[in-house]
């Protein structure tokens, strides 16, 4: 049974007992029913505004994860070319883009392990 996150509120629309005195009663069953369909959208965006929130969260520090990993991968690039002055440039600079590859592949399976 999945847990729920989020409750959208008025759930029942037209459950309400009428009031006494009233003349119209599809005109106050109509009008109680757009005032919580009213509700019912204002929950709704509060609950959108919250998971766009998250959205950004996570995309954020995606963004810091990826930065750092960049900021690796840049220092052992240096590091590769200072160890080996014989190999030529595109062989180094090939090599550094495998890593990219192989880090960001690594970061994207942990992070997708890490959530659960």
């Amino acid at each position: 049974m999945p847990l729920v996150k989020r409750n959208i509120e008025p759930r029942h629309l037209c459950r309400g007992a009428l009031p006494d005195g009233v003349t119209s009663e599809l005109e106050c069953v109509t009008n109680s029913t757009l005032a919580a369909i009213i509700k019912q959208l204002g929950s709704l965006s509060r609950h959108a505004e919250d998971i766009f929130g998250e959205l950004f969260n996570e995309a954020n520090s995606f963004y810091l994860r990826m930065s750092s990993l960049q900021e690796r991968v840049d220092q052992l690039a240096v590091k590769v070319t200072q160890l080996d002055s014989t190999v030529e440039e595109g062989m180094c600079v090939q090599a550094c883009n495998n890593l990219k590859c192989i880090y960001f592949l690594f970061s994207t399976v942990t992070s997708s392990f890490n959530r659960y």
